[in-house]
């Protein structure tokens, strides 16, 4: 039985990669579809499934798909949660690595800003998720070419990096 299955799944994995579409993206798909007639278009559940789909497609190298597919769930999460909600400054790292991909540092910029408002207010500022975020906010300025602002984000992130490292025993993540 094992090996059946086992063959079902290489099968499948080969059936797969043999498009010119990333395995799984199919799969990805049809739960978003499923996931848009069980809840409604605007559905936070729905925004979670054009992340993942939107990830995977990011991940293997199509961040332009990618982005509207952020985009639109991060439309979904605002009118859901309120504009000032912590759970969308997720939204707002997977949006910015996107446009960093997309060699768009700029229009990272203020994505990472705003993502970096919203967790400051929701953890503090010596919290370790707001000193990942300060980080890819310098490197967005640096990359922008914007080395003084980089420069004064830097130190302000490594700060962040070692006060959430102490506390968390020496674990970075």
């Amino acid at each position: 039985m094992r090996l059946c299955v086992a063959g079902l799944l290489l099968a499948a994995l080969a059936e797969a990669q043999s498009h010119t579409a990333p395995p799984f993206v199919d799969l990805y798909r049809e739960a978003l579809e499923r996931r848009q007639k069980q809840f409604g278009p605007a559905h936070p559940k729905v925004a979670e499934s054009l992340t993942n789909l939107a990830l995977l497609l990011q991940n293997s190298g199509d961040s332009v798909s990618a982005e509207p597919l952020l985009r639109r769930a991060l439309t979904i999460d605002e009118k859901a949660f309120g504009a000032q909600d912590a759970r969308l400054a997720t939204d707002l790292v997977h949006l910015g690595a996107v446009l960093e991909a997309r060699r768009h540092p700029r229009a990272a910029e203020p994505v990472y800003r705003r993502a970096l408002a919203l967790k400051e207010q929701a953890l503090g500022r010596d919290h370790s998720d707001v000193a990942e975020i300060a980080v890819k906010l310098a490197a967005a300025l640096e990359t922008a070419g914007n080395n003084r602002s980089a420069n004064s984000e830097s130190p302000k992130s490594r700060r962040l990096s070692h006060a959430a490292n102490a506390t968390s025993g020496g674990w970075s993540t």
